[in-house]
């Protein structure tokens, strides 16, 4: 088929398009008299049109098989075709008009349609021409009707055909009013166009026929024409359909326009006027009304001064009983705001009564009318149903909920009653008690359609808090307000609260100097702003200021709140305290859970300054609460570095060395038979993992320690003699040194025990302020920081205390790091090295002149054997 589809649709299709290719409507052939001519009516030369004259043939009545494929209106001025498009076929085996009007009703319509098909013996109307098609693109689509030529078997079929094709144009130009003249030959203007002048023309489409058909025939476009014209004279045409909308229907009546969705037409080509906005709620006069063929009454309407606004769908209006216009719902509140102003019963024009008693109420807006006048009056009734009248917009304020419009009303809320809501909104379905404040500073207030007046309140810092009766207090000017007695805990909780010095509002002291502590609330005040303010003492009765309550929660006790946490503890301390309760006597110690990780999700401030957390097991079992000096705290599951050494001997090959404590990557065990462990983590899912490297130096990752056995050459540390504080030093003293000792080749056992001599067990001033460890002095080459202390030195064999400059450092393990440089630079120390001493004992020789104590090599040498610290010297 040389049909080309273009679909397109068309402003608002005012029609509900039905896509049922089985719904359709079958009517009666147009039964208009068989037509036929004579050789004396041509006026153009043409042996196909003298045959069809001498033969006299007959042209049938037209089939109406009408199917709605898709029904949309023309884009033309009146919403009629103004052109007709001739298509042909192009299909040579099929000669039927039937076949080619079956292939678009049987779903070939989806790809393209056209109105009729025509052979040499039926015209096939299958598509209403009162509407547009999908035949040649969308230009042509939106206003030519259109009509497919089948292919003839031979001269007679095709004489016939293109006679049949003549009358039926001629009956469409007539029918439409479409001029008979050829676009081709006027400049695209004209009433019948081909598929290729379209194409030519107009464009969305290339297709050419049926010019190459005719050309086949020897038959041209004026030969077509002149047949036409003759057709179109024939007295037995019908008369013009007439336009689309009907005949106009006088009318005089008044309507409201209540409905957004219908457009407003300039004609009934369905261009807009104007924007169905520009009418809507407003009243106009119906002067006439159409009945459409698509099945809408359209009505013509007319404002006050008379200027025409337009079409539009009755749908779309409610009918008015009068020039008041049609009732309109409305949910909306009047506050009547002015005096004298007139209240209406009717719509004579005469007022019943006067705002003037009811200045300053809220009424319920139930319904409206918009008046051809151009006059707004709302209906208003009392809340319990009484209809008051109606009144104009003017003279109230209107607002969309019960309460009413906003009115001044300033001061401060002196509270008197507890038992009333604050509310967040006039739903009246979340609130706040009066029995938190005593006072509230007014904003505004609002006469509800209740009855009721409500203030609106802020607190002291200007945020807004609700609405509140107006009988829960008095308004006053002033703020004032008595100390009230009071005696709890509270816990500073908030940093957007300033801590002040008195009700002048200057600040005492930063914010952040109580953050998070606790104190005790010796009295209150219910500030008229609207804020209660608390007087705070710390522990040693030193008062710190007033703060507002807002900045503070209040604690069951001198324990503090809960304050959240997120951390992980390992206890590294023995025999400390345990407690589960807050009456000062522990539950247990530490000691059955000594090196195990837990996670700290909670903490408490306590009054006299200590700090404890709150410790649960992985599997959300609680533990109790324990002091930070207790436990080593850090961000990771895995808790921190423990010291540990020696081989893992036996390892399975069915675990997996993980590269982080992330558990995403890892290696497997399998071929590590022996691993050389350099310290462990109790991780907080109670496994312990070894930081393990090959035998040669290599750093594999963690493994946990349930893969092999544990071997440790020389043993393990003695501990058991120290103090909790000893054992904790040590424990930090080991995980710093242990890595540093093995990445510079020294022996981890030398500068432990160095660490221990030279801070006396980490009491040093020294290594309390400086973080020095190794009583490294300053030099004249050192640019880092420094401190001064008195140490003591030995000089001419008696122990004296000298003042000196020594390093200063940021950690422990960047002292130990300095100290592995000052050792291994240079080869004054270079009998320390392990690959020129046997072991840390051998090693202490080299030390040499790093201290002025004689007995500086036999101290480190004791305490090495004493605690066996070669165990951390592993191969």
């Amino acid at each position: 088929m040389s049909i080309s589809r273009s679909k397109v649709f068309w402003g608002s299709v005012f029609i509900a398009s039905s896509v049922l290719t089985a719904e359709v409507a079958m009517q009666q052939p147009v039964d208009v008299a068989a037509a036929r001519i004579t050789t004396g009516q041509l006026h153009v030369q043409s042996s196909i049109n003298t045959y069809i004259a001498q033969q006299g043939f007959q042209t049938p009545a037209i089939t109406k098989e009408l199917h709605k494929f898709e029904i949309f209106p023309y884009k033309t001025s009146d919403g009629l075709p103004n052109g007709i498009v001739f298509h042909q076929t192009d299909d040579k085996d099929s000669y039927l008009a039937r076949e080619g009007a079956d292939y678009e009703i049987n779903y070939g319509w989806q790809t393209a349609f056209v109105h009729t098909f025509i052979d040499d013996k039926t015209i096939l109307n299958i598509h209403d021409t009162d509407y547009g098609c999908w035949g040649a693109g969308p230009k042509a689509n939106a206003r030519f009707v259109q009509f497919e030529l089948v292919t003839a078997k031979n001269r007679t079929a095709f004489a016939k055909s293109i006679n049949n094709a003549a009358w039926y144009t001629a009956y469409l130009a007539k029918y439409y009013g479409i001029p008979l003249t050829l676009a081709r030959y006027n400049y695209g203007l004209g009433g019948l166009w081909t598929h290729a002048d379209v194409s030519h023309y107009l464009g969305g489409t290339d297709h050419t026929d049926p010019d190459g058909y005719l050309k086949k025939w020897h038959y041209s476009l004026n030969e077509f024409l002149d047949l036409v014209k003759i057709y179109a004279n024939d007295p037995s045409m019908p008369a013009p359909r007439g336009p689309l909308q009907g005949k106009k229907v006088a009318a005089d009546e008044y309507v409201t326009v209540t409905h957004t969705g219908y457009p407003v037409y300039s004609n009934f080509g369905w261009k807009i006027k104007q924007p169905i906005s520009n009418l809507y709620q407003n009243t106009y006069h119906v002067t006439g009304l159409y009945h459409h063929k698509n099945g809408s009454t359209y009505l013509s309407l007319y404002d006050q001064n008379g200027a025409w606004q337009g079409y539009i769908n009755a749908n779309g209006v409610a009918k008015a009983p009068g020039t008041q216009g049609a009732w309109m719902k409305a949910s909306e509140y009047a506050t009547f705001t002015q005096a004298d102003q007139p209240i209406y019963r009717d719509f004579s024009g005469q007022a019943s009564g006067s705002t003037t008693a009811e200045v300053g109420q809220t009424f319920k807006v139930a319904g409206q009318y918009h008046t051809f006048a151009g006059v707004r009056y709302l209906s208003v009734y009392r809340q319990n149903g009484q209809w008051l009248g109606y009144v104009k917009p003017e003279s109230v304020s209107v607002a969309k909920g019960a309460q009413g419009a906003w009115q001044k009303k300033n001061g401060y809320l002196n509270l008197t009653s507890k038992n009333y809501t604050i509310w967040s909104s006039f739903d009246f379905k979340r609130g706040t008690s009066t029995g938190k404040y005593a006072a509230l500073t007014v904003t505004g207030m609002y006469h509800h359609a209740n009855g009721s007046v409500y203030y609106s309140v802020t607190d002291a810092k200007g945020k807004w808090i609700g609405y509140v009766n107006a009988n829960a207090g008095t308004v006053v000017t002033s703020a004032q307000g008595a100390k009230i007695s009071a005696d709890r805990y509270v816990t500073v909780t908030h940093t957007g609260y300033s801590v002040y010095s008195g009700f002048d509002w200057h600040v005492k002291q930063p914010i952040s100097n109580l953050y998070d502590k606790t104190y005790h609330v010796t009295g209150e005040y219910h500030h008229l702003n609207g804020g209660t303010y608390l007087s705070l003492y710390d522990a040693t009765g030193a008062w710190q200021g007033y703060i507002n309550a807002n900045g503070v929660s209040n604690a069951a006790g001198p324990q503090g709140v809960w304050l959240k946490a997120d951390k992980y503890v390992t206890l590294t301390q023995n025999n400390q305290p345990l407690y589960q309760g807050w009456t000062g006597q522990p539950a247990t110690t530490t000691n059955s859970e000594y090196g195990n990780t837990f996670k700290a999700t909670g903490e408490y401030h306590a009054f006299d300054g200590s700090l404890y957390l709150s410790l649960y097991r992985q599997n959300g079992q609680w533990l109790g609460y324990v002091k930070p000096d207790a436990v080593t705290v850090s961000n990771n599951p895995q808790g921190p570095w423990q010291a540990q050494g020696g081989f893992l001997q036996g390892v399975s090959p069915n675990y997996t060395i993980w590269s982080s404590f992330s558990f995403a990557h890892g290696i497997s065990s399998k071929g590590h038979a022996s691993l050389k462990i350099n310290g462990m983590y109790h991780h907080v899912n109670g496994a312990v993992y070894y930081s393990v490297y090959t035998t040669s130096g290599k750093w594999l990752g963690y493994l946990n320690a349930k893969a092999g056995t544990l071997t440790v050459s020389g043993g393990q540390l003695q501990t058991s003699h120290l103090t909790p504080a000893q054992q904790s030093f040590l424990s930090q003293v080991t995980a710093a040194v242990v890595p540093v000792a093995d990445k510079n080749n020294l022996y981890a056992s030398v500068m432990a025990a160095q660490a221990i001599e030279e801070t006396g067990w980490g009491t040093s001033a020294l290594s309390q302020q400086a973080d020095n460890y190794f009583g490294i002095k300053a030099g004249s080459g050192w640019t880092g920081a420094t401190t001064t202390v008195t140490s003591p030195e030995v000089v001419d064999g008696q122990t004296v205390q000298l003042p000196g400059t020594f390093r200063k450092y940021n950690s422990l393990t960047d002292s130990a790091t300095d100290y592995a440089a000052k050792i291994r630079t240079g080869d004054t120390y270079q009998g320390t090295w392990r690959e020129n001493a046997q072991n840390g004992l051998t090693a202490v020789n080299g030390l040499g002149s790093w201290a002025t104590n004689p007995a500086y090599g036999t101290a480190l040498k004791n305490l090495i054997t004493k605690y066996n610290l070669t165990a951390l010297d592993y191969e």
